[in-house]
């Protein structure tokens, strides 16, 4: 599968049947998100992605962010502790960027 570049990241994804907007910030410019890779909001449901950091990074903190979206869409949130959601995420985030989706060119 090739790697998305530039304008071709996503805008949104469909996650359970709710269409979640996909935002890119430029962490120089939002003191909301200073210094974060990404977030994921709860209500109303959206991603942020930092489009200050290399494109492997946002492929990956995409993934990161997309599965604390699957979380609170199932609710998953409200059983796990923050330390282990972000460890969740952070886990298979890793697997799903090195094994199942972006071959790197190099």
């Amino acid at each position: 599968m090739p790697q998305r570049q530039g304008s071709d990241m996503k805008k949104h994804i469909n996650v359970f049947g709710v269409k979640v907007p996909v935002k890119y910030f430029n962490d120089s410019k939002s003191d909301e998100h200073k210094e974060l890779m990404g977030n994921c909001e709860k209500s109303p449901i959206a991603i942020y992605i930092n489009k200050s950091l290399s494109k492997e990074d946002q492929i990956n903190t995409m993934y990161h962010e997309c599965i604390h979206a699957i979380f609170f869409r199932l609710g998953l949130d409200q059983n796990l502790s923050y330390e282990m959601q972000e460890m969740l995420c952070e886990s298979i985030g890793n697997f799903m960027n090195e094994e199942m989706c972006f071959k790197r060119k190099k």
